[in-house]
Protein backbone atom coordinates (compact mmCIF):
# COMPACT_ATOMS: atom_id res chain seq x y z
CA UNK A 1 0.00 0.00 0.00
CA UNK A 2 1.33 3.55 -0.78
CA UNK A 3 0.04 6.43 -0.04
CA UNK A 4 -1.65 9.21 -2.39
CA UNK A 5 -0.29 11.98 -1.00
CA UNK A 6 3.29 10.33 0.14
CA UNK A 7 5.79 12.82 1.31
CA UNK A 8 6.75 14.87 -2.20
CA UNK A 9 9.29 18.03 -1.62
CA UNK A 10 8.24 18.68 -5.12
CA UNK A 11 5.01 20.89 -4.01
CA UNK A 12 2.79 19.35 -6.10
CA UNK A 13 4.62 17.99 -9.17
CA UNK A 14 4.07 14.40 -10.05
CA UNK A 15 7.16 12.48 -8.34
CA UNK A 16 8.19 9.68 -6.96
CA UNK A 17 10.46 8.74 -3.63
CA UNK A 18 11.00 11.04 -0.55
CA UNK A 19 10.73 14.57 -3.28
CA UNK A 20 14.91 14.39 -3.03
CA UNK A 21 16.02 13.24 -6.66
CA UNK A 22 12.41 12.63 -7.81
CA UNK A 23 12.35 8.68 -7.83
CA UNK A 24 10.75 6.38 -5.79
CA UNK A 25 7.38 6.32 -3.77
CA UNK A 26 6.91 6.95 0.21
CA UNK A 27 4.82 5.29 2.55
CA UNK A 28 4.81 5.45 6.46
CA UNK A 29 5.68 2.62 8.15
CA UNK A 30 2.75 2.71 10.72
CA UNK A 31 0.28 4.13 8.40
CA UNK A 32 -1.95 6.57 9.51
CA UNK A 33 0.10 9.41 10.69
CA UNK A 34 -1.43 11.98 12.92
CA UNK A 35 -1.14 15.31 10.98
CA UNK A 36 1.53 16.67 14.06
CA UNK A 37 4.00 13.44 12.69
CA UNK A 38 2.99 14.51 9.09
CA UNK A 39 4.26 18.42 9.69
CA UNK A 40 7.12 17.21 11.55
CA UNK A 41 8.00 14.54 8.83
CA UNK A 42 7.52 17.12 5.65
CA UNK A 43 9.56 19.59 7.87
CA UNK A 44 12.57 16.88 8.27
CA UNK A 45 12.42 15.77 4.60
CA UNK A 46 12.17 19.74 3.58
CA UNK A 47 15.29 20.11 5.50
CA UNK A 48 17.06 17.29 4.56
CA UNK A 49 16.65 18.56 0.60
CA UNK A 50 17.70 22.14 1.70
CA UNK A 51 21.17 20.32 2.98
CA UNK A 52 21.49 18.72 -0.10
CA UNK A 53 20.46 15.35 0.62
CA UNK A 54 19.25 14.18 -2.84
CA UNK A 55 19.76 10.93 -3.79
CA UNK A 56 16.39 8.87 -3.26
CA UNK A 57 17.96 5.44 -4.29
CA UNK A 58 18.10 2.46 -1.90
CA UNK A 59 22.51 1.67 -1.14
CA UNK A 60 21.82 -2.02 -1.08
CA UNK A 61 19.24 -3.15 -3.79
CA UNK A 62 18.85 0.06 -6.10
CA UNK A 63 15.18 0.36 -5.24
CA UNK A 64 13.40 3.46 -5.18
CA UNK A 65 10.60 3.06 -2.83
CA UNK A 66 10.60 4.11 0.76
CA UNK A 67 8.68 3.98 4.10
CA UNK A 68 8.72 6.81 6.32
CA UNK A 69 8.25 7.18 10.26
CA UNK A 70 9.31 9.10 13.44
CA UNK A 71 10.65 7.03 16.23
CA UNK A 72 11.74 7.36 19.70
CA UNK A 73 14.58 5.18 20.01
CA UNK A 74 15.64 4.53 23.80
CA UNK A 75 19.20 5.41 24.40
CA UNK A 76 21.55 5.42 27.86
CA UNK A 77 24.31 7.64 27.28
CA UNK A 78 27.43 5.89 26.65
CA UNK A 79 29.46 7.86 29.43
CA UNK A 80 26.40 6.61 32.01
CA UNK A 81 27.05 3.29 30.38
CA UNK A 82 30.38 2.54 31.12
CA UNK A 83 30.50 3.72 34.53
CA UNK A 84 27.32 1.95 35.34
CA UNK A 85 25.02 5.06 36.76
CA UNK A 86 22.58 4.97 34.91
CA UNK A 87 20.75 2.56 37.15
CA UNK A 88 21.33 4.66 40.23
CA UNK A 89 20.53 8.12 38.48
CA UNK A 90 16.83 9.34 37.57
CA UNK A 91 16.12 9.78 34.13
CA UNK A 92 19.06 8.62 33.53
CA UNK A 93 17.58 7.19 30.05
CA UNK A 94 17.09 9.44 27.32
CA UNK A 95 15.36 9.07 23.55
CA UNK A 96 17.11 9.85 20.13
CA UNK A 97 14.07 11.21 18.29
CA UNK A 98 14.80 10.44 14.44
CA UNK A 99 12.81 10.23 10.87
CA UNK A 100 13.58 6.61 10.36
CA UNK A 101 13.44 5.60 6.04
CA UNK A 102 13.35 1.92 5.14
CA UNK A 103 13.67 0.69 2.10
CA UNK A 104 10.19 -1.36 0.86
CA UNK A 105 12.32 -3.83 -0.63
CA UNK A 106 15.06 -4.77 0.84
CA UNK A 107 14.52 -3.25 4.54
CA UNK A 108 17.36 -1.26 4.51
CA UNK A 109 16.89 1.43 7.03
CA UNK A 110 18.56 4.87 7.76
CA UNK A 111 17.62 7.70 10.55
CA UNK A 112 18.13 11.00 10.28
CA UNK A 113 18.64 12.66 13.80
CA UNK A 114 15.80 15.50 13.95
CA UNK A 115 17.32 17.31 16.70
CA UNK A 116 21.09 17.66 14.42
CA UNK A 117 18.18 18.54 11.67
CA UNK A 118 17.07 21.43 14.26
CA UNK A 119 13.03 20.17 14.19
CA UNK A 120 11.66 19.62 17.61
CA UNK A 121 9.20 17.55 18.34
CA UNK A 122 6.97 18.92 21.43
Amino acid sequence: MRTEQGYNLNRGKASRGLGLSKVGTVMPLNPPHSPEMEIIIKQALETLRERKVTNDVCPRCKAEDWAVDLLAIPADPLTLKMFRYAAHIPGGRSYLEALAISCTNCGYTMFHNLSMLGIATR
